[in-house]
């Protein structure tokens, strides 16, 4: 069975990869998102759709967001044990989808 830990190289491995044109919307909303310090409901429906266009309307119902605290709260914890920032292990993350390094096929 491969080895699925996430750790530096596999961050590395998978984020190398990660095709950075992807990220347009987030180049537009993260200025205004890191000057406020948190996501407005617009930014947070705009990023929402550009992650999965089919949820939008669970999205829509959300007024808060306790599991993706939780999930946030573990990938920070995941990103500092890799050395790397969290945009970096989200991109490593989303790339591999669940595929051990050097699995690229």
């Amino acid at each position: 069975m491969p080895d699925r830990r996430v750790d530096k190289e596999y961050v590395e491995f998978w984020s190398a990869l990660y095709d950075e044109s992807y990220d347009a919307v987030l180049t537009r909303v993260g200025p205004s998102v890191r000057e406020r310090g948190y996501y407005d409901r617009n930014d947070f429906m705009m990023v929402g759709r550009w992650k999965a266009a089919r949820t939008t309307p669970l999205l829509e119902e959300s007024k808060n967001l306790p599991p993706y605290m939780t999930y946030l709260t573990i990938c920070r914890e995941l990103a500092a044990d890799c050395q790397c920032d969290l945009r970096t292990l989200d991109r490593a993350l989303w790339q591999a989808n669940g595929r051990p390094v050097g699995e690229v096929t």
